[in-house]
């Protein structure tokens, strides 16, 4: 993914890539569950982010 970035407010070409996951509504929120995958990617001179969603996966 970071060879095909392109900033929109900078134009420059270098990202950072980073994967994180979130809660999501109700019971996953409740029990604290992180279900939903997302990769941040954000231009290393102005810091502009883009998210991307990968999926969910359910883990117990």
């Amino acid at each position: 993914m970071e060879e095909a970035y392109t900033c929109q407010n900078s134009g420059r070409k270098h990202a950072v890539v980073e994967d994180f996951r979130m809660t999501g509504a109700g019971f996953t929120r409740y029990f604290i569950i992180q279900i939903r995958k997302f990769t941040a990617v954000s231009c290393r001179k102005c810091g502009h982010p883009e998210f991307y969603k990968k999926g969910s996966v359910c883990r117990f």
